[in-house]
């Protein structure tokens, strides 16, 4: 068994898992990693439908994926000697080869935990256990209308708010199944809001869940560097947190977007303890709303998004 403990934190995108995986990553004993998704996706893909696949063809992947870049570790070479097949226990390696040669660069050779922080790893947690099977789960959950506030700028994910809310609900789901898969004893669920009112106590009780070392300096949450391709979405990453986020999305949508949102997602909403802004009672988009919000769309997906995010991936 590897001395290596991987926690991988899950969410709904814009939910905070940069900010609790940079966190976690400014204790001493681990290692926060940007974003790097293909870990899961390249084992659901290649090695789970048959125990085993082309290292060739992985390989490939990993030095095709701009993410590598990020790492800052250069492609794969011959600095990692794979075996021609690569199954489970190879793909373990090959992944903890990666996060040494990061740990590494960020001078922490002596990690005992590393953290990996995308949020839709919650797809593919099948192939996270298989892989790594002493790894530990935090489900990061946050009120979706502060979501669809922090997403609707963004060049990428949901272009409307009746879009977001669906989105809140399917990847919330996703969640949802991993936790009842992995049991409580693998997978922790840690709510947005009560780590930002008391960071303290969330993430001593983190710490004491994954077997990690409590410090105070994950407070303010240096223990990520951020790349320069989603540093501008992540600005508030390293910053001590700020309450006021909590409730921020309350003046960023309008009063129709905010009941929109609520008409679509309200009982999932209340089911984890969110109220309700509006009155229950639902109000259709008129027509006019539903061209407006459908035009929107299109025009920042198929056009503003896709300039904005090219121009990005060339920083």
């Amino acid at each position: 068994m590897s001395e290596l403990t991987p926690i991988f934190v899950f969410s709904v995108p814009r939910s905070g898992s940069t900010m609790l995986g940079s966190m976690l990553g400014a204790g001493e004993d681990a290692l926060a990693l940007p974003e790097v998704p293909f870990i899961g996706i390249l084992h659901y893909r290649h090695i789970l439908p048959g125990g085993s696949a082309p290292a060739e063809s992985i390989v490939s992947e990993i030095n095709g994926s701009f993410r590598l870049e990020h790492l800052d570790i250069g492609r794969i070479d011959d600095r990692f000697q794979l075996p021609e097949l690569i199954d489970d226990a190879a793909y373990r390696r090959l992944i903890e080869m990666l996060v040494r040669e990061r740990a590494a660069r960020d001078d922490k050779p002596s990690i005992r935990y590393w953290v990996e922080h995308s949020p839709t790893q919650s797809r593919y947690v099948e192939s996270l256990l298989r892989t790594f099977p002493n790894a530990f789960f935090l489900h990061l959950v946050r009120d979706g209308r502060a979501v669809a506030a922090s997403m609707l700028p963004l060049d990428w994910g949901a272009n409307s708010v009746k879009e977001a809310a669906h989105m809140w609900l399917e990847e919330l789901a996703y969640g949802f199944t991993a936790e009842e898969m992995l049991g409580k004893d693998r997978c922790l669920r840690v709510r947005y809001e009560e780590l930002l009112l008391s960071p303290e106590a969330v993430l001593q009780k983190i710490s004491s869940f994954v077997g990690l070392s409590y410090d105070p300096a994950m407070i303010s949450g240096g223990g990520l560097r951020v790349p320069k391709y989603n540093h501008k979405q992540h600005s508030l990453v390293g910053q001590t947190p700020d309450t006021k986020r909590i409730s921020a999305w309350r003046e960023q949508l309008s009063a129709r977007e905010i009941k929109i949102f609520e008409d679509v997602a309200g009982p999932m909403l209340l089911r984890l303890g969110y109220e309700l802004s509006q009155e229950a009672t639902p109000k259709l988009p008129t027509f006019r709303e539903r061209l407006a919000m459908d035009a929107s769309s299109f025009v920042k997906r198929e056009l503003s998004n896709k300039i904005a995010n090219k121009l990005r991936r060339r920083l």
